[in-house]
């Protein structure tokens, strides 16, 4: 016993931990040489010992450039549309029957490992309203960063698995060197203790697979320390070896937490901190990684609250995220879109369609504006940012005088816990393009006041436990404020805005929101006006979510305030909304219905009107065939565009699918208007042929009745040719 306690105590813990370990073919093989050689050879020394530099080559191996994708991809959809009759929102006078061409398409490209999405639509008639042509091509951050995830996926499970091989490889050199400090006891006890070798042999029963008895003893060489002895006698137990063994398993350790280190950046990735980085690559790949958008075409640049914000430009735009900062950059021209009603060919002719990046003649109210921000920090996080831009134009539709505009802004978010808070200040100069001893401008455009600032903060978030949703934002802009890169913002106001939305559980929300508007700050004009909007809503879910109820009143009031004679008019109107959508859910019956009820009761300051709209649309499909109905009331106490205020509108569809080729959709449609007693009845047919895999045809006819178009045609060009037709021609590769 003294013998055993001093064999224990003399092998390090871990040592005996693995030479008690169950040996697999491996280990027992290199016993057996052991005693057949009586010793280790060199050869096996030094091929053990070449494992560290074996498994550094087979990491190396991990750092292969991305195989990608040589060949080129395509996908996408192209639709060509001919358009015939009294088409909607063609606006042209006695142009009944009309014809209109249009295309549009989306169409997905991949360059090796570069995904590009083009888009497009083209119409040959520039001004029909809503339509707007167009192109775009942007680089596919999505579909890029889907792309990457799947081989950094990949390449974890390619560090697993060498990681596991490793380890086995680091366990055998462990039970080497265990086995090599063993022989520098001195002190061997009596016996191996059993209990220490016997752990590594199975424990069968002695009839469970019908063999001898003696079949899983443990051979002499395992049990008999003479037998251990002669092992020991013919190894090589230097310090020098020792070392060796020691600095070669401390190495693959080494490797193996730095291939979990790169497993953990993959699988939990820190801001800032990309798995590309892990992997040698391109330097087009590692740039691309930090593109978040890229655009050319049609663009819509939105990084900014006064400089640059929702303003379509054809151009370009980019950002690009670093470590801890971005970069934002556009530049192009403006698309002016008129707020003007054309309803003749005299105004027509006088507007280009001034969205079409398909003409070219040159567009006297565009502006050329660019655009740069820099930010330190992550747009989504906390960042201070600063930007610029430069713009040259006219200022207005009225005046030819070119100006030169600039706009310094600042902005910032700091996030703390649930709270986040937003600011943006910014300040604009006009000047004219040739200087002039005189300014040419009126008083609201001269830049020799300091009126030319703007401000804005904002303070959201939600609270932890009621989960309450809450936003306060403040915006001041002053009167000469003024950014070519900034659409619909009205300059000269002040607003306070404040929304609260709180829920009940899954099934129930309340919300409240409360905006005030006040103009003429500077008491330039007469009038001032203070605009204040009261809403109140509630959206509910029932029968397990199947039913979607939301409520929705808004209390609006105007006071118009005449600073010249000190008289204030008070003006109210509301608005009343309710919507109710039921889904029921069953195996082979599809249904969505849906009612809506608008109730808009608005003063303009001499009388208040009325409108009501009542519509309930239901769609059913069971199996093959399909079944659809719209129904409309319209109550008015003033007259349309059509001189129509009451009028009831019924369409029925049915339609059958004969085959994944062929389907039909066939309807009748019935409109009344009260006042006048005017009843019309219609009918509309849908078919949709499969000619090929590649290519879809869809063939629409119709016959219109009152309320099909609003406020796009009138009657008496209805009545010319009521009816509506196109074909479709769509092409999906």
């Amino acid at each position: 016993m003294p013998a055993i306690k001093s064999y224990t105590n003399s092998i390090d813990t871990d040592n005996v931990k693995v030479f008690t370990q169950k040996p697999d073919s491996t280990n027992v093989d290199f016993f057996k040489k052991a005693v057949e050689k009586k010793r280790v050879s060199k050869d096996s020394l030094k091929n053990i010992s070449n494992a560290t530099k074996h498994f550094k080559d087979s990491l190396a191996s991990t750092k292969k450039k991305f195989s990608g994708y040589k060949k080129f991809a395509l996908g996408g959809s192209i639709s060509n549309q001919f358009d015939y009759g009294a088409i909607p929102y063609y606006m042209a006078d006695n142009a009944f029957p009309a014809s209109l061409y249009r295309s549009n398409g989306s169409v997905n490209m991949r360059f090796g490992k570069i995904p590009i999405i083009a888009d497009y639509f083209y119409s040959n008639p520039t001004y029909i309203s809503g339509l707007n042509n167009y192109f775009t091509i942007r680089f596919d951050v999505n579909e890029f960063e889907k792309m990457r995830d799947k081989e950094y996926l990949d390449k974890t499970k390619d560090l697993k698995t060498k990681i596991d091989s490793m380890s086995l490889q680091n366990q055998k050199l462990k039970q080497q060197l265990a086995l090599l400090e063993s022989k520098k006891l001195n002190n061997f006890p009596g016996s191996i203790p059993k209990s220490d070798l016997n752990v590594a042999v199975p424990n069968f029963p002695s009839d469970s697979i019908n063999l001898k008895n003696d079949s899983l003893k443990v051979q002499p060489y395992l049990n008999s320390v003479d037998s251990l002895k002669n092992i020991y006698a013919g190894l090589d137990t230097s310090t020098k070896k020792i070392n060796e063994l020691k600095n070669k398993i401390e190495n693959t350790q080494k490797v193996i937490d730095l291939l979990k280190q790169k497993i953990a950046v993959i699988e939990n990735p820190k801001p800032g901190v990309s798995p590309g980085k892990l992997f040698p690559q391109s330097k087009t790949l590692n740039f691309l990684e930090g593109v978040k958008k890229f655009e050319i075409g049609m663009c819509y640049p939105s990084y900014s609250t006064f400089m640059i914000n929702q303003m379509a430009i054809k151009g370009l735009n980019f950002k690009y995220e670093l470590k801890n900062a971005f970069i934002n950059a556009s530049a192009g021209k403006t698309v002016v879109n008129y707020s003007i009603q054309a309803t003749n060919n005299a105004i027509l002719n006088q507007i280009q369609n001034l969205t079409s990046v398909f003409d070219w003649t040159k567009n006297p109210n565009e502006k050329k504006i660019a655009a740069v921000k820099f930010g330190i920090g992550k747009e989504n996080k906390n960042y201070i940012g600063i930007g610029g831009l430069f713009g040259t134009g006219t200022t207005g539709q009225n005046t030819s005088d070119i100006k030169n505009n600039f706009v310094i802004e600042v902005d910032g978010r700091y996030v703390y816990k649930f709270l986040n808070f937003e600011a943006a200040i910014a300040k604009s100069f006009l000047t004219d393009k040739n200087a002039s001893p005189l300014n040419s401008e009126l008083a609201g455009n001269s830049q020799n006041t300091n009126w030319d600032k703007s401000l804005q903060t904002k303070l959201f978030g939600v609270l932890p436990k009621i989960k309450t949703k809450f936003s306060f934002t403040y915006r001041i802009v002053e009167p000469f404020f003024k950014s070519f890169g900034v659409g619909f913002m009205r300059s000269d106001i002040q607003r306070y805005d404040t929304k609260l939305e709180q829920p009940f559980g899954s099934k129930f929300k309340v919300g409240f929101n409360y905006r005030r508007d006040e103009d003429n700050l500077k008491g330039l004009f007469s009038y001032k006006t203070v605009l204040q909007n009261y809403t109140y809503y509630a959206k509910v879910k029932l029968f397990k979510k199947r039913m979607d109820i939301t409520l929705n009143y808004t209390d609006i009031f105007q006071r118009i305030n005449n600073l010249a004679v000190n008289d204030s008019k008070l003006i109210k109107s509301n608005i009343k909304t309710g919507i109710i959508s039921y889904s029921p859910r069953l195996k082979r019956f599809q249904s969505t219905n849906t009612f809506i009820c608008n109730i808009y009761q608005l003063n303009d300051g001499v009388q208040t009107n009325q409108l009501e709209n009542y519509s309930f649309s239901s769609f059913n499909q069971y199996r093959k065939w399909q079944l659809n109905s719209l129904n409309a009331f319209i109550h008015n106490t003033i007259k349309d565009s059509l001189n129509f205020s009451n009028a009831i509108n019924n369409t029925i569809e049915g339609g059958y699918t004969f085959s994944e080729s062929f389907r039909m959709l066939i309807g009748a449609k019935h409109a009344y208007e009260l006042n006048d007693k005017i009843s019309e009845f219609g009918y509309s047919a849908t078919l949709n042929l499969k000619l090929h895999k590649l290519i879809n045809i869809e063939l629409k006819a119709e016959k219109l009745v009152i309320g099909d178009f609003i406020n796009t045609l009138n009657y008496s060009g209805i009545k010319q040719f009521p009816y509506y037709g196109y074909i479709k021609l769509t092409s999906v590769f």
